[in-house]
């Protein structure tokens, strides 16, 4: 019967202690039991691009001294964004850190 007690009066001591280490007590005095932690993650706004071109390619000769020279310039884009998704806040699991 002694045993038994102390088997008993030990398994509520470990339990006890189990339970004072996930239950906290805020700055209000309440006390609370930490589930899990998340971090807000920033996705940002997703855009299709296209390019218009604005002048093509060229080659023009180009006299320098007595040389003539053949220069390439290349083509001009303009790039056009469009939205096609805002940005939003995904909120990730993170580990807790413990205090």
């Amino acid at each position: 019967m002694s045993r038994l007690l102390i088997f008993v009066a030990a398994g509520l001591l470990c339990a006890g202690s189990a339970l004072a280490d996930t239950t906290r007590t805020d700055a209000k005095g309440e006390r609370y039991k930490l589930l899990n932690c998340f971090k807000n993650e920033q996705v940002p706004a997703k855009y299709r691009v296209t390019k218009k071109l604005v002048k093509a390619a060229e080659r023009r000769y180009v006299k320098k001294g007595n040389m003539i020279e053949l220069r390439e310039y290349p083509a001009i884009y303009q790039e056009i964004r469009t939205k096609i998704k805002d940005a939003y806040v995904v909120m990730k699991e993170v580990p807790c850190a413990q205090k």
